[in-house]
């Protein structure tokens, strides 16, 4: 236990239960444990600041990399933002707009919600808040209160925060068309498919969970051999590549298991736990 590890966890699928709609117990003693050993630990994921539950800043941590590292923040202070350029995202906006395409503007502060992804934030935010989907109305209030708000309330200035598109569409046609005519500076990708609901994401090619990680690493002067990173999607696949030592989750996606050197149990079969016991950072 002399080596001291820096670790970076994404959080759905590998920290956070959806099913379960929590961090599971034995996670949580197990980032306490590994703190108190001495090793480092950073949340590392593709969400953007509004979407980080309050909770997450108060676990036994050292920093976020958030929304797949446009925005970093060290010790409860933010040291890197990168938003996409105003101009590159009024193009895509006029773009998603005209063709229906459900978007999510993913800010520093704000996020802005338009068509098929207003309706999907609406009845997420109603099941994490354990209530009934009663009302547009009511549904708004309680995104409101975690900073969500409709694309019509999106200002010039708050086009100047957006660090990263995340797209809510059954439109697969035109989200393809897209996809296929992004300025060489954005990077895109299709995380995932739901029936007929296809969920995808555009960063700057610039910003990404590796880069992230290379930021911190350098800002606290740490090597890359000490660093381990688990996750469990698609966007974990340039963090697992760029550290050490990369771990899937037992139900990481296939194309990432494929990228580990180490596969571990299900998250609701204790999997972040065993990791972290498998690599000794806690006993």
């Amino acid at each position: 236990m002399d080596k001291k590890y820096v670790v970076f966890i994404d959080i759905d699928g590998t920290l956070y239960d959806a099913k379960q709609n929590c961090i599971p117990a034995s996670s949580l003693n197990a980032l306490a444990e590994a703190r108190k050993n001495g090793h480092k630990l950073f949340i590392c994921t593709g969400r953007p600041f509004p979407d980080v539950n309050p909770e997450y800043f108060h676990l036994p941590i050292d920093g976020f990399i958030i929304s797949c590292g446009a925005h970093i923040i060290l010790n409860s202070e933010t040291i890197y933002k990168n938003p996409i350029p105003i101009h590159t995202l009024k193009e895509l906006v006029g773009f998603m707009t005209e063709h229906n395409i459900g978007f999510s503007l993913d800010g520093l502060e704000r996020n802005y919600l338009f068509s098929d992804a207003h309706k999907v934030f609406r009845r997420f935010e109603c099941r994490n808040m354990n209530v009934p989907y009663t009302t547009d109305e009511a549904a708004d209030l309680l995104l409101a209160q975690n900073h969500m708000y409709p694309f019509d309330l999106c200002s010039e200035d708050d086009l100047k925060q957006i660090t990263k598109i995340s797209i809510f569409t059954n439109n697969t046609e035109d989200l393809n068309e897209l996809f296929r005519h992004l300025p060489d500076e954005l990077h895109g990708y299709i995380e995932g498919t739901q029936s007929v609901q296809h969920f995808a994401e555009i960063t700057l090619k610039e910003n990404s969970k590796s880069s992230g990680i290379d930021i911190i690493l350098k800002t606290l002067n740490l090597p890359l051999e000490n660093t381990i990173a688990i996750g469990d999607g698609n966007n974990d696949i340039d963090m697992i590549n760029y550290v050490h030592f990369g771990v899937a989750m037992g139900n990481a996606c296939e194309e990432l298991k494929a990228h580990a050197d180490y596969i571990t149990k299900n998250i609701d079969e204790d999997g972040l736990a065993h990791a972290f016991c498998y690599l000794k950072l806690i006993s």
